[in-house]
């Protein structure tokens, strides 16, 4: 433990000024600075250092309980999947020099986001206190990433944050919330009374409306100083405005989020059927798709725009940005400068 509370210090992962007792306190389940130092560190194969990355940040934040943080992680279980290595994350007792571990649940270790988040398969639900990281909601993991902290329900995952300038000289950073375990979409069957194209017993349409993830987007930036775009808002004619793909953009309005002032427009888009399997690839309309999108001005130096925030569950759909509690109540400044935009 004090090795690598050592180690993070040195590599500016914790300030200069924290004590190596309270650290683990300070860091969450998602160490987004300091994987890749600890994974270029160790020479090993993807599935080795996915496990020492994984048994570093459940030390660190010591996952098996709070003041345990002396007893023996280890990986059991690796598989692959498509986002990552998989593991039974166990612990042993410090107490105990051989026996039973006591197994945590299992973990997914993205060695390219640079994230570690709890996994559940396909056939069951996570447990609400399976492995949770002390101080997050239940059902939820921890999560820091573009200089902004937040609670993220066990179901979603994140995609790897994206760094990036605008034209304007504002300095981003963004990345989509996403299923943790992604449902294969229900395509449809088109036949010619319906606009579609031969083949026709072919159930290959999907519906594409252009924004399909919740995204999130950090920039630096003053909004009632600066009035610089940030996608999908403009300032336009005094006002910050919403595109409408069949009409004027609209301008946003006042609304709470969550206890702070933010802006909020309805983002109008056309939806098309696309063919996804049959070629030549053929589209035909399918009517009006829109996005709920908040502005809303952070900290001082931190804007943020969050396109259809992430609901607890399904069951919430109806409540709008209200069914976003876990993660919208949670959203706050991560309170490293270095991780900021």
């Amino acid at each position: 433990m004090t090795a690598i509370l050592r180690f993070l210090l040195r590599a500016k992962c914790l300030p200069r000024n924290t004590s190596l007792a309270p650290a683990a306190r300070l860091m969450g389940a998602t160490l987004l600075c300091c994987l890749p130092l600890l994974a270029s560190a160790n020479p090993q194969s993807p599935q080795a250092q996915a496990c020492a990355l994984l048994k570093a940040v459940a030390q660190t934040a010591q996952l098996a309980g709070e003041g345990l943080a002396t007893g023996r992680y280890g990986c059991q279980s690796p598989h692959e999947t498509a986002d990552g290595w998989v593991f039974a994350l166990q612990y042993l007792e410090p107490s105990k020099s051989s026996g039973e571990p006591r197994r945590l649940g299992h973990f997914l270790v993205d060695l390219d986001a640079e994230t570690v988040t709890p996994w559940a398969p396909p056939s069951r639900t996570l447990s609400s206190t399976e492995a949770r990281p002390s101080g997050a909601a239940e059902g939820a993991v921890s999560v820091r990433a573009c200089g902004v902290a937040f609670d993220l329900p066990s179901q979603y995952r994140i995609t790897r944050p994206v760094r990036s300038v605008s034209r304007q000289g504002v300095r981003m950073c963004a990345f989509d919330v996403v299923p943790a375990q992604p449902t294969p979409k229900q395509l449809e069957c088109k036949d010619e009374a319906e606009g579609g194209s031969p083949p026709y017993p072919l159930c290959d349409w999907d519906i594409s409306a252009g924004l399909d993830w919740p995204t999130v987007q950090v920039a630096r930036t003053r909004l009632d100083a600066d009035h610089l775009p940030l996608d999908p808002f403009n300032f336009e004619r005094g006002a910050w405005r919403t595109p409408n793909a069949h009409a004027p953009a609209q301008p946003s309005t006042k609304v709470s989020f969550f206890g702070r002032q933010a802006r909020y427009g309805e983002v109008l888009m056309r939806a098309s059927w696309r063919r996804t399997k049959a070629q030549p690839a053929v589209s035909m309309h399918a009517g009006t798709s829109s996005a709920d999108a908040y502005l809303l001005q952070l900290t001082p130096q931190l804007a943020v725009v969050l396109v259809s925030p992430p609901l607890d569950s399904a069951a919430h759909k109806s409540e709008g940005v209200g069914g976003c509690h876990t993660f919208c109540r949670s959203l706050r400044a991560a309170g490293r400068p270095s991780e900021e935009p």
